[in-house]
């Protein structure tokens, strides 16, 4: 069943406390993306604004936010008007989206893991590419579609774990179970292979497709933290997507 984060908005947003979102997400995304001061960028389903914001901090001159979920969107845009950076923020699914602008970077956490077909990860590749400047990039980061399914648990002391069916086989579910302190929060994305990324993303003229493992934030190295992260790191449970529109 599709997740309804009209019904889990205020849940999900506690997950994004969780220590690896800032030492190992938001650590390799950036390292991946770069400087982003004068940029203009698009976060495409960037729920309550976690990324969005961080885009906004670090410089980037025009930022907007999408995400199909009018809750997550509430959220979002209940933080701008506490905090105000100028940011944008849309209620649209990325499938269709035509926004009549284009960016000099999309930035895409956690969308394209939600096809379910490769008809639906080219649409989502699609609609990135038309909001793309030539020569524009894409990072991502994404569920790791090549993540061994006896190693889905070794994830239960950063706050999640993963399941799914054995063998796994394109558009099954990948169920995530994220642990806050007094319950818990399940969000379902779908697995499709490398090869199909490699297809939809060609055909939607998205070149240079790479995929990139996880990095742990040297600051978050101290006191043998090193070995804490290390089964996160040996077999990551997320993979960093980044790729360009010809020029």
């Amino acid at each position: 069943m599709a997740t309804n984060y009209d019904q889990i908005s205020t849940e999900y947003k506690l997950t994004k406390l969780a220590p690896w979102r800032i030492h190992i997400e938001l650590f390799t995304l950036f390292e991946l993306i770069g400087d982003v001061a004068g940029k203009s960028v698009l976060d495409l389903a960037c729920g309550e604004g976690f990324l969005t914001r961080e885009l906004k901090t670090r410089g980037a001159r025009r930022v907007v936010g999408v995400d199909k979920s009018r809750a997550m969107i509430d959220l979002a845009r209940a933080q701008e008007q506490r905090q105000p950076l100028g940011i944008e923020y849309v209620v649209q699914d990325v499938k269709g989206l035509a926004f009549g602008e284009r960016f000099d970077l999309v930035v895409a956490g956690w969308l394209l893991n939600y096809a379910r077909t490769r008809e639906e990860l080219l649409s989502m590749c699609q609609a990135i590419e038309r909001h793309l400047v030539p020569g524009g990039r894409l990072c991502s980061i994404n569920n790791d579609n090549e993540d061994p399914p006896e190693h889905l648990n070794d994830t239960r002391k950063y706050g999640f774990v993963k399941s799914a069916p054995e063998p796994i086989f394109e558009g099954d579910p990948i169920t995530w179970t994220f642990f806050l302190d007094d319950r818990s929060v399940v969000v379902e994305n779908y697995y499709l292979n490398r090869a199909t990324y490699a297809w939809a993303f060609e055909a939607a003229n998205l070149q240079s497709l790479r995929f990139h493992a996880p990095r742990l934030a040297p600051a978050a190295i101290k006191d043998g933290d090193a070995e804490f992260w290390a089964a996160f790191l040996k077999h990551p449970p997320a993979v960093f997507i980044e790729a360009s529109k010809q020029s």
